[in-house]
Formats: C-alpha cells, sequence, structure tokens
C-alpha cells in the first residue's frame, strides 16, 4: 500500500526576500509499506521533498546561510489515539551566498523509517521552519497477510546506481534515490520503479514467478500495450524488484501503473498498483520551413504571456530553443533572428510552445525555462550560457543522464566527463564524452557519442588524451599510456 500527496505545487522563481517572507514550506512527502516477513513485522518508509527556495534562512557563525526544519510525524489510530511519533531535525545545505540559495533548483531529500503494527493509520506531517508552519494528514493503511503473496508499497525513482557506501537511501550494494512527486515532465523518459514480494508463511521456495505490469490511462481505463511487458524472478521469501521502463513516447496525461505476480498456471498471486502524471512536449512539427507566414499569421499573442517580453528579450528567449528545436524550426528561428520582427518572433515563440502542449502552452514553457536555470547554473560561463555549451546542450535535449563519471585529478589525461543514459528512444547504453581542452576552464566539449546522429570521431580518444590527431590508438596503447581509469569510467555497465 502506498499513500501519495502533493503539497504546494507550483513553479516559482523566488527571490531571498520572498524566501524571508513565505507563508508556507514547499514539501512533497511520500509514504510506502514495506515487510520484514522472517520477524513479521511492517515499517513506513516516509520519503521527504523539500523546496530550499520556500525556506526561512539564518546567517550562520561561518558566514554562510542555513535553514532549519523541525519534523514531526504522528501516526494516530481509528480513535484518533497517538500510537507512535517520530520528531527530528533536518537542515537544508550551507549555502555560500543568498545567490546561491536563489540559484538552487534541487531539492533536499529526507528518508525516516518507523515501525508500525498492522492496522489503519492516519498520519499527521508538521514542518516547521523558523515561524513558518505547514502540516498535511493523511490516511494508511498496512495489512500483513502471512498466508498470502503480497506486494510492498512501489517506489519510485528519480535514478538508481551501484553504490557501496551506507546511505540511508541505499537497499545492500544499491542506492535508490526515491522521485517524491509523481509526476515525469517531458525531460523525464525513464521510469524506475523497486518494490518488494512476499511469499507466504511456510511455501516452498523454489522456482520462479512471472511479474505483469501495464500502464493504463485513466480517463478511460485503456492499457497502453506498448508500455506493458512481464519477467521472470526467483522465488524467495523477500522478492525485491527493481526496473526501468522506457516512457519516452508516452504522451500527457493521468495514468495508472499496475503490477501484478502470477504462478504457472496464470494466476494472480498479488497485484498493487500507483498513479502518476505525465507531461509530454511534442517535438514534432507541421510547419515547412518556407512556409514562414503559417508559422507566424492568426496568432494573436496581446494577450499570452509572451507579449511581456522586449524584442531583445524574445531573441535571446529564442537563441535557447537552438538544443530542443528540430530541423524546420531551427531553420526558422535562423530566419526569425535575420528579420527581427517583434511580433513574429513572439508568434512563433508562442506557437512553438503550443505546439508542445497545446492545452496549457504557459506550462510548457516554464517547464522549459526551470530546465534552463538548471543548466546555466551547472554549466554557465562568463563568456557563454549553460545551454549554448555542449553538455548544456545533451542535458536539455535527451535529460539528465542516469550516470556520470569524471576525472579532473589525472596527470595523464585532460579533464572528462562521461555520461551514461539507460536508454534514449529504441537505443540503449548510451554514452556522451566530455572534455575540457585545459585544465583552467569549466567549457567541456562533446568528444564522443555512440548515439545515433551525434559526434562519432575516430580520433576522439587523442582529444582526451591530449595527444596528436594522428595517434594510431587501440585499446592496449590505450591502458597503456593512461591506465584503466578511463577505460574503468566508460565501459562500466549501468545497472539494468
Amino acid at each position: 500500500m502506498t499513500t501519495r500527496f502533493l503539497l504546494l505545487i507550483s513553479i516559482t522563481f523566488l527571490c531571498f526576500n520572498s524566501m524571508v517572507n513565505a507563508t508556507s514550506v514547499e514539501v512533497h512527502v511520500t509514504h510506502a509499506v514495506f515487510h520484514r516477513p522472517l520477524t513479521n513485522e511492517s515499517y513506513v518508509e516516509s520519503y521527504l521533498s523539500i523546496n530550499p527556495q520556500t525556506l526561512s534562512y539564518k546567517r550562520q557563525s561561518d558566514s554562510t546561510y542555513q535553514a532549519s526544519l523541525i519534523i514531526t510525524m504522528l501516526f494516530k489510530n481509528d480513535k484518533n489515539e497517538i500510537v507512535h511519533f517520530d520528531k527530528f531535525e533536518l537542515k537544508s545545505t550551507k549555502y555560500r551566498t543568498i545567490a546561491a540559495i536563489a540559484a538552487d533548483e534541487q531539492s533536499f531529500l529526507s528518508e525516516r523509517r518507523n515501525a508500525l503494527t498492522e492496522g489503519n493509520y492516519i498520519v499527521d506531517v508538521e514542518i516547521v521552519n523558523d515561524k513558518l508552519t505547514t502540516s498535511v494528514s493523511e490516511k494508511l493503511k498496512i495489512e500483513l497477510n502471512e498466508m498470502k503473496y503480497s506486494f510492498s508499497g512501489i517506489e519510485l525513482l528519480d535514478t538508481f546506481y551501484e553504490n557501496k557506501s551506507a546511505s540511508v537511501f541505499s537497499r545492500g550494494d544499491i542506492y535508490l534515490m526515491p522521485s517524491v512527486i509523481n509526476y515525469f515532465p517531458s525531460f523525464k523518459n525513464q521510469m524506475y520503479f523497486y518494490t518488494e514480494l512476499y511469499s507466504p508463511k511456510e511455501v516452498e521456495i523454489k522456482g520462479k514467478i512471472l511479474l505483469q505490469y501495464a500502464i493504463v490511462k485513466k480517463e478511460n481505463g485503456k492499457v497502453m500495450d506498448e508500455f506493458s511487458n512481464s519477467f521472470a524472478i526467483e522465488m524467495g521469501n523477500l522478492m525485491p524488484v527493481l526496473n526501468t521502463i522506457d516512457i519516452s513516447k508516452l504522451q500527457s496525461g493521468n495514468y495508472e501503473f499496475k503490477l501484478q505476480a502470477l504462478n504457472r498456471s496464470n494466476e494472480i498471486l498479488a497485484k498493487t498498483s500507483i498513479d502518476f502524471q505525465r507531461s509530454k512536449l511534442n517535438k514534432n512539427s507541421n510547419w515547412q520551413l518556407n512556409d514562414t507566414s503559417s508559422m507566424v499569421s492568426k496568432t494573436d499573442v496581446q494577450n499570452t504571456f509572451v507579449n511581456r517580453f522586449t524584442a531583445e528579450e524574445i531573441q535571446k528567449r529564442l537563441t535557447t530553443l537552438y538544443p530542443v528545436a528540430n530541423s524546420v524550426e531551427t531553420g526558422y528561428i535562423d530566419n526569425l533572428l535575420k528579420d527581427k520582427k517583434e511580433n513574429n518572433m513572439k508568434m512563433f515563440y508562442y506557437n512553438f510552445w503550443v505546439n508542445r502542449n497545446p492545452e496549457n502552452p504557459i506550462a510548457a514553457y516554464t517547464e522549459y525555462e526551470t530546465q534552463l536555470m538548471q543548466v546555466n547554473n551547472a554549466f554557465g560561463l562568463s563568456f557563454k550560457y549553460g545551454f549554448e555549451t555542449s553538455r548544456g546542450r545533451v542535458y536539455l535535449q535527451y535529460g539528465a543522464p542516469n550516470s556520470i563519471n569524471k576525472s579532473t585529478q589525472s596527470s595523464d589525461m585532460l579533464p572528462y566527463e562521461v555520461w551514461e543514459y539507460y536508454s534514449i528512444g529504441n537505443q540503449r547504453n548510451v554514452k556522451f564524452v566530455f572534455y575540457a581542452k585545459d585544465r583552467s576552464t569549466n567549457d567541456y566539449e562533446l568528444a564522443y557519442s555512440n548515439k545515433r546522429g551525434e559526434v562519432g570521431d575516430p580520433n576522439w580518444m587523442s582529444k582526451i588524451q591530449n595527444l596528436p590527431s594522428n595517434t594510431d590508438f587501440d585499446s592496449n596503447t590505450f591502458n597503456k599510456n593512461v591506465g584503466n581509469t578511463f577505460d574503468r569510467d566508460f565501459n562500466q555497465s549501468i545497472i539494468k
């Protein structure tokens, strides 16, 4: 059983003053119930995600800024009696400047585990930050039948990877970063989930169990066949399930993810589900490059969000579209920037987002603006914006990588980063290699990618190793010259 609730869903751009004067903390909370079948115990995992820009900060003795939160979780029974409570302090990252707080788009996470017996509960969560208080209440059901198969709650993940270091988010050697909001914007093209299947008491632990999953449209109950599949797992008292679903082609809408376990006779042993929302920007366009009038005519932008932009601002925003525009749109942007007709630029910019989200173009625009801010903060330089860099372009076009291996200290090689994606479209195990031309810059260029349509320079290793471009490379030469660090970083497989 999983209970999820969302508080204060909004995308806001806040200055420090608005943080200080905020009226509530933006926090997202997820609860998932798990069992320990050998001891017949249950526990609730609670995940909290907090927007740092909605907190009140205090200056510390070391001149940094930090926010402190007191979080109280009350678990009440059907009679409204408190049967368990958990109170703890949570501190934010320390920020060197006020500007750093305003620029931080990354929520910070916390996870708590509380042991509870079987029953119905009301969970009250109170978050206190200075003089700000935010409270929310939700129902939770815990049931454990030793004589039946059962699932734990489904934990949706932002990412997962192998990590042998102990962490509150780890299970064994796997780090599981929870996705506290059941929302998948356009740049999230993979759905990662974790759950556990428990066997009945005294059942024979032998053979395999078939797991089937499906994504179902909430509005009409239609099963999305393209996103349905099955796989087998070995039987055990506790069977962990960690899997990935490619949702790059899943269109916007409200969905239910269903999971069930079956035996050899195709009988359902256990089932569970979780709701989620998808926002998919449509990058396909029917516009024709030479049909410029149809792209900017018959669109009144006077009462739209683009009308507030000046001529200079709309020109700059058009350039930010290059990483995500198709070839037709790119050509048209070039023409608009040459002509510099303000109204035409505004109409194109508005239609660009209408084409991706006809029902709510401002949501598509706002989502992309958030990504731009993240990219500019992460990769921006004094002489170029983050979206103009190679890493920024790849991030905006393909989303956040599933893993990054990097090196900045090797004496034999220039600083490099290897980005790896589980899949992009129908291509799996996609890798991008970026390198800095010298050690004094953070401007990394794309040296190589196995992504179809991207860079495939046969001499790309010579760029990383800073050798003449005619160097004859093979694996032995490479390992002899620079050791196995890069070879490890590039060739290690991400978790399937």
